[in-house]
């Protein structure tokens, strides 16, 4: 697969797991999107979402299509400081990805949740490798936890949401989804096919909409307030 088709498969696996998040999904729904193809690094046949509880990580969501899983006993529950590769990512809230440089060699990803500074999860998947972590997965995999956090943590969506979202026009939203997969002025005009120059004004539109101030508090914004793109923009 080329480059630009696997980001196109990426950005839209993206998309879906966000707008899942905005619906009130349950555990194993949201672990089913992560193993998604296309999304994460590597060829995921299983995912799981754990939970800080107890300085142990608590298994809350599960999803498993690995033909072998029958033969392995389940693990619902591990120690934080233990030296499993999800309590190795929750302790030090860094990125884990296990495997061996072999093509096709087994691998197991484990990404921290942080909420307000602090560990409150980890999620991750198993299966085969496809390439090491490049700066535009973890991008990519940090979003996904910042999302993931607020969904752990939503409380009532505040009133404005849907009056917002009515006024962003749907190629501000694909905009905004385009900053959350980490994307560049030039990627996103590349992608919605205009100018660097229209999506910079896209973005101050979006800022002053949303109060924000930068491309960082407006994805983050997008994020608190479930402004997601069910469509592409044309």
């Amino acid at each position: 697969m080329s480059s630009a088709r696997a980001a196109t498969v990426q950005l839209a696996a993206l998309r879906d797991v966000l707008t899942l998040l905005s619906s009130a999904p349950s555990p194993d729904d949201v672990a089913a999107a992560l193993a998604a193809p296309g999304l994460l690094p590597m060829r995921a046949v299983s995912a799981s979402i754990w939970v800080v509880a107890d300085r142990r990580l608590a298994r809350v969501g599960t999803y498993d299509d690995d033909p072998h899983s029958d033969s392995r006993p389940p693990i619902d529950s591990v120690p934080l400081t233990g030296t499993d590769p999800a309590a190795r990512a929750g302790l030090a809230a860094t990125i884990v990805l296990s495997h061996s440089p072999e093509p096709d060699a087994p691998a197991s990803l484990r990404v921290p949740i942080v909420s307000r500074g602090i560990v409150v999860g980890v999620y991750g998947a198993d299966g085969a490798a496809e390439h090491p972590l490049t700066l535009d997965d973890i991008t990519l995999l940090e979003a996904i936890a910042d999302a993931i956090a607020l969904w752990l943590d939503r409380g009532p969506r505040p009133g404005t949401a849907r009056t917002i979202l009515t006024t962003l026009t749907p190629r501000q939203q694909r905009v905004l989804v385009l900053v959350l997969a980490g994307s560049t002025n030039s990627a996103i005009a590349a992608s919605l096919g205009s100018s660097p120059a229209t999506v910079k004004a896209e973005l101050r539109a979006v800022n002053g909409l949303l109060g924000t101030t930068d491309r960082r508090q407006a994805a983050r914004r997008a994020l608190e307030l479930d402004l997601l793109v069910a469509d592409d923009a044309r």
